[in-house]
């Protein structure tokens, strides 16, 4: 028989981990709100926006790795034409498409063959054409043999002209003023390597000629679910990481980044799960190890429109991916693990994807499954069991009613009420069975980190780029 000290250590042990897991949660959403406040008075400057306004600002490229996207591929094609910025160039890398996605693109921007000359900075699959269209300027499209996405990057970075570039995915709609608001901080902190922006679920809204008329929540129960993530995730979960040095990561789907530096540190990695999280930890390693002051960013008002998973096994896999690529990197970077050397790296980046997101899941799955277990057994502690629920879920949903609200007294993109209010509705809902489904997913990419099927050949995205 269990002692009842034992079911008291459990109890202890299980608080302790979530109050210092979700008091960490609560110190960022607190750091969150000084950034914001910045942003505004930034927003509202009058000489910073004269600035922004002119051709005086750095000019950057748009890189898109595409794999079998004829569907879509024109509608962000369209969204880059839409932007309102000065100096932008657009980068396609077809990674050996075998539906036509580069005829297509030949027929519709008249594309015709020039020179392959573009330095071999990073090592990629063999380029077997470089392609300009006449009809849209500042235009090419470099044509592969099949790799990866990581490998179509590299190849964008190899053809790559400006100072920095923006990677996104094939089927993200950018918003017309996102590089004037990431230019902004390029002007204001001069030593910025790598920013990120807001990634928006983009099922269920209005698109038209690559630009979002009308935002709606998506109709099926996973999608409104992931808007719940994306709002939180983006609000109180990466504003913080400004005040603390920067994010950790910038995400696959929405990052700019310094082209020498990226270059530098060897662009992405090659059979890297995470190759987002991957190249931004190695950035910020790189610029510890040389000591030099450097910005890594989110920036909140930047946005894109991203379609995501509709169906269970789509997400399933994405999230096992999530959960394996964190574990993944966090192997690869072990070295940097409280190491003095490293600052905030090895003390804090580190230490919380280990702890919060990859061990975090474990813990409480084990609660709920401890609770039961202490239930049939006749040693069930409510205090405990009130108070696991208030820190756990309670605060999990205080934490996405904030977001909400915070989304509707800044940036307001949903201007339906009954949108908002069904996003409200869902903050209580979202305890009940999805987030024990996110909980699972999670718990089984971090056992297949220690199996022989760790790595992805591809990407199980939304789309092209899917497991085999």
């Amino acid at each position: 028989m269990i002692s009842t000290n034992v079911y008291l250590l459990i109890d202890a042990g299980l608080l302790t981990f979530f109050l210092l897991l979700n008091g960490f949660y609560a110190f960022i959403l607190l750091l969150g709100f000084p950034v914001l406040i910045r942003k505004f008075k930034e927003t509202g400057s009058e000489e910073l926006n004269e600035l922004l306004k002119s051709d005086h600002v750095p000019p950057i490229s748009i890189i898109i790795p595409a794999h079998n996207e004829r569907e879509i591929i024109h509608e962000t094609i369209s969204s880059v034409y839409h932007l309102d910025y000065p100096y932008v160039s657009l980068i396609v890398v077809n990674d050996g498409s075998t539906d036509g996605t580069l005829e297509v693109l030949i027929e519709r921007y008249e594309l015709s063959k020039v020179p392959p000359a573009i330095p071999a900075h990073l090592k990629t699959q063999k380029v077997r054409a470089i392609y300009r269209s006449k009809k849209l300027p500042n235009f090419i499209v470099v044509d592969k043999e099949k790799e990866s996405q990581e490998d179509a990057l590299n190849a964008g970075l190899n053809a790559c002209t400006t100072p920095y570039y923006l990677a996104t995915d094939a089927d993200a709609m950018i918003e017309p003023d996102v590089l004037r608001k990431l230019a902004r901080t390029l002007l204001t902190r001069p030593q910025t390597m790598g920013l990120g922006g807001a990634l928006r679920v983009g099922n269920g809204c209005i698109i038209e000629d690559g630009l979002v008329k009308q935002v709606r929540l998506g109709k099926s129960y996973l999608t409104k679910m992931q808007t719940l993530e994306y709002l939180r995730g983006f609000f109180f979960g990466r504003l913080g990481w400004n005040m603390l040095g920067g994010p950790y990561n910038l995400s696959g789907a929405f990052n700019l980044y310094e082209k020498k530096t990226a270059i530098e540190v060897g662009g992405y990695g090659k059979q890297v799960p995470a190759s987002d999280l991957d190249l931004t930890i190695r950035m910020h390693g790189k610029v510890h190890e040389l000591k030099q002051h450097y910005n890594i960013e989110y920036v909140p008002d930047a946005c894109i429109w991203l379609e995501v998973p509709q169906g269970y096994k789509d997400l399933s896999l994405q999230r096992q991916r999530w959960s394996c690529s964190l574990l993944d990197v966090c192997a690869k970077y072990k070295y940097m693990f409280v190491n003095p050397k490293y600052g905030r790296i090895g003390f804090l980046y580190l230490p919380y994807l280990i702890l919060g997101e990859g061990i975090g899941p474990i813990v409480e799955a084990f609660a709920y499954l401890y609770v039961p277990f202490t239930f049939f057994m006749g040693v069930l502690n409510t205090r405990f069991l009130f108070l696991f629920l208030i820190i756990a879920w309670g605060f999990t949903s205080l934490l996405t009613f904030i977001s909400i609200a915070m989304e509707q007294t800044t940036f307001k993109k949903y201007l339906s009420t009954s949108d908002v209010l069904k996003l409200i509705g869902l903050t209580f809902i979202e305890n009940f069975g999805y987030r024990q489904m996110s909980i699972w997913w999670r718990i089984r990419g971090f056992f297949r980190f220690f199996s022989k099927n760790r790595y992805y050949r591809e990407h199980p995205t939304r789309h092209s780029y899917k497991e085999e």
